[in-house]
């Protein structure tokens, strides 16, 4: 989120997705620029209990309005620790990230009780000021005794050549901390040290998205977290990013720029051959990305490339250069069988998944029969090395073969509430929203894990952006195409076997117990031997049962996820054959003024049930669908079948319209042709025709186009693709 350099008040609306984005991701920050006020307005009500711009312009601090019940429930899912009621105000101090599960920020909340001695407002700039006082922010902890060093030394000092890269502009920077890049003169001297053959350590490149002040990673944990294991740099414009770019052209590492709030990993530059792109870990980050997770995920990126190195500068010097052929697949051993003119020799899955690029995938889904390897052999081990850069795939490549309308396989990386984040092809992530992979009547974690795999529909791809537009529930489980493999010649990365629940099998009965080993001490009279044999078949029951025990819950947990999958693949076929319009057939109908007057009927009943779904009974009361200010064109329902949007957007889209909320969907008169400058459409009577967007994140969602009536109300005309400006 970017905030004025001067306290402001930001209102946010329930369709308002991108502004409420960065309000999550503007929260999840370690450090931001000045307490806030986050606060709700009552039920039934869309204003606050006080003036936010009188509290903010007093009290110098933000003020968000959270101005809709279901943004407030979205708060108090993504903040769990900082909920918000109805008529609350909740104060936020400016440091502290409000995901931080190990720190708690200090916060404190006004309601609207009677109880109270204070009255309200009187209560609400008591705690006002006290949060721009400072009196909330945490206060700093004494640094610890020792720190234990995880993996290198910590070097005396930088190399003369990275700490003063030209002479005649002196730039001094750190390996410890972070180093800002907002001029030119540092820019050239970050390449120095970047291109420094004789550099020791990794280095690590945040950038920022054009017009924000800050990146989308937490730099302040991402500096305590890397310490002196790499350089930490941050540019601080677009202008330097493309700086940044030409001289990594000029270096001959065109493919390792970095730019638009991404964030690249370089290896060492020690004991490095051919160009600087080889082992580079490109980070993509978004607005609401967790800012935490995302800076320990490169600090550990950095910590296996340091283990890499110290394990390679103590390999054998002796390396044989061989091709060997793959002759058997061990999944269980997790190892390859090769052969090779001087013998045999094995390859191990960590030659790729050191480097973060297959995650934990099995070897069996990197190599397979028949493969040929060329690479290092150390032949004290007979492991081959080395074989994987030569016949990796590009991410970019692997995937250009997927279009919109295929059903592709993915795998789940993370889940949220109300999204999860799914893998194409390691390097290719993609967001899914919850109504997407399952029915909204069942919460998502309850519906899906991590690591588990699933077809998903591609129903839009922006190639500039590289974002993808994918549904789970609309997939083709019978029709999916095959996933591309991470090595040349090597098996597809995912299989549809992948997506089959594991079969159940059930424990057998307890036998009766064996007393043929037991040993009982000779000296042992009648009475011990007997409480001996009795000892001895209670505690052998006793384990079998837990045996047994263990068995049925994980025969349990089993039989879970297979009706979680079959559930999933009912949610898929409902999806495909419920969730896009269909007119009913024309012979089911006399005539073609009796389809037409059933599907407006049928549509009349579709939007008031979308009502009473979206609205709660007090919201039905201030926002009421009034008979007859609606109706339909004829092509309406032609061009609604046609346009194959989600029937649920276009009810929502149309009720937006009725109860005066187009603004929020960028309502605008539709042109005769593109352009801002183009005459706009009107009816034969001179009114002007509207267009405001039922969905939007790929390049021909669809618009609604409709006209507002002379006698007040709304005719819709038509649904279309965003390039059809017909009416």
């Amino acid at each position: 989120m970017e905030l004025e350099d001067s306290p402001e008040v930001y209102k946010v609306t329930d369709y308002d997705e991108l502004l409420f984005s960065q309000v999550r991701g503007y929260f999840r920050r370690s450090e931001r620029r000045r307490p806030s006020c986050v606060a709700c307005p009552t039920s039934g009500s869309e204003e606050l209990l006080f003036d936010a711009q009188q509290l903010c312009d007093e009290f110098q601090i933000d003020v968000i309005a959270l101005q809709d019940k279901r943004l407030r429930q979205r708060w108090n899912e993504e903040f769990s620790r900082y909920t918000l009621s109805p008529g609350i105000a909740r104060f936020l101090p400016a440091r502290g990230s409000l995901c931080d599960e190990d720190d708690k920020v200090e916060s404190n909340f006004v309601d609207n009780a009677t109880w109270h001695s204070l009255p309200y407002l009187d209560r609400l700039r008591n705690e006002a000021a006290r949060c721009s006082s400072g009196e909330y922010e945490p206060k700093p902890t004494p640094a610890p005794a020792q720190k234990v060093e995880p993996l290198a030394p910590k070097p005396a000092q930088p190399l003369p050549s990275e700490a003063k890269p030209t002479p005649s502009q002196p730039v001094t920077f750190s390996p410890t901390g972070l180093n800002l890049i907002d001029t030119e003169e540092k820019l050239e001297g970050m390449l120095a040290v970047l291109l420094n053959k004789k550099r020791e350590l990794p280095v690590v490149v945040v950038t920022r998205r054009a017009g924000l002040d800050h990146a989308f990673v937490d730099t302040s944990i991402l500096a305590t977290e890397l310490d002196d294991t790499a350089w930490l740099f941050e540019l601080t414009s677009n202008a330097l990013e493309f700086r940044l770019s030409d001289g990594l052209e000029r270096a001959g590492a065109a493919d390792c720029e970095v730019y638009n709030g991404a964030i690249r990993v370089f290896p060492a530059a020690l004991g490095r051959s051919g160009r600087l792109s080889e082992g580079t870990r490109l980070f993509k980050a978004f607005p609401n990305s967790d800012g935490k997770a995302l800076a320990e995920d490169i600090a550990s990126c950095v910590f296996g490339l340091r283990a890499t190195e110290l394990l390679a500068s103590s390999a054998p010097k002796e390396w044989e250069q061989v091709t060997a052929t793959v002759i058997g697949i061990l999944p269980t051993a997790g190892r390859a069988i090769l052969t090779y003119s001087g013998g045999m020799c094995s390859a191990r899955p960590e030659e790729l998944a050191n480097d973060g690029v297959a995650g934990p995938l099995p070897i069996d889904r990197l190599l397979q029969t028949g493969m040929t390897l060329r690479g290092r052999l150390d032949t004290q081990s007979k492991i081959l090395v080395g074989f994987a850069e030569a016949l990796r795939i590009r991410p970019d490549e692997a995937i250009a073969a997927y279009a919109e309308g295929q059903t592709v396989l993915v795998r789940i990386a993370k889940i949220f509430p109300d999204h999860c984040t799914v893998t194409l092809f390691p390097g290719v992530e993609a967001s899914i929203e919850a109504d997407e992979v399952c029915d909204p009547a069942f919460p998502l974690p309850d519906m899906v894990e991590v690591g588990q795999t699933l077809p998903a529909l591609v129903v839009g791809h922006e190639a500039k952006q590289d974002e993808w537009l994918l549904s789970v529930r609309q997939a083709d489980a019978d029709h999916i195409q095959p996933a591309p493999s991470l090595l040349l010649g090597g098996p597809s990365w995912l299989s549809p076997d992948d997506m089959a629940a594991p079969e159940v099998v059930g424990g057998g009965q307890v036998e009766e117990i064996d007393l043929s080993e037991l040993v009982i001490p000779e000296d042992a009279g009648p009475e011990a031997t007997m409480h001996i044999r009795g000892y001895y078949v209670r505690w052998q029951r006793s384990e079998r049962e837990s045996s047994s025990l263990l068995k049925r819950a994980e025969k349990a947990e089993k039989s879970n996820r297979g009706l979680k999958n079959k559930l999933l693949c009912q949610t898929q076929k409902a999806s495909q054959g419920g969730s896009r319009y269909r007119r009913p057939p024309a012979g089911n109908f006399l005539s073609k003024k009796d389809r037409l007057c059933f599907e407006r009927e049928r549509m009349d009943w579709l939007l008031r049930e979308e009502w009473t779904r979206a609205f709660g009974p007090q919201d039905r009361s201030q926002t009421p669908l009034r008979a007859g200010s609606w109706d339909y064109g004829d092509d309406f329902f032609e061009t609604l079948e046609v346009a194959e949007v989600q029937l649920g957007k276009a009810l929502r889209c149309m009720i937006d319209v009725m109860l005066g909320r187009a603004g929020n969907r960028q309502e605008h008169p539709l042109r005769t042709s593109k352009g801002a400058e183009a005459p706009a459409r009107t009816t034969s009577d001179g009114r002007p025709i509207m267009r405001c967007y039922v969905e939007e994140g790929h390049p021909q969602a669809a618009r609604l186009h409709y006209v507002y009536r002379r006698e007040g109300g709304v005719t819709f005309l038509s649904v279309r693709k965003h390039d059809d400006l017909r009416a």
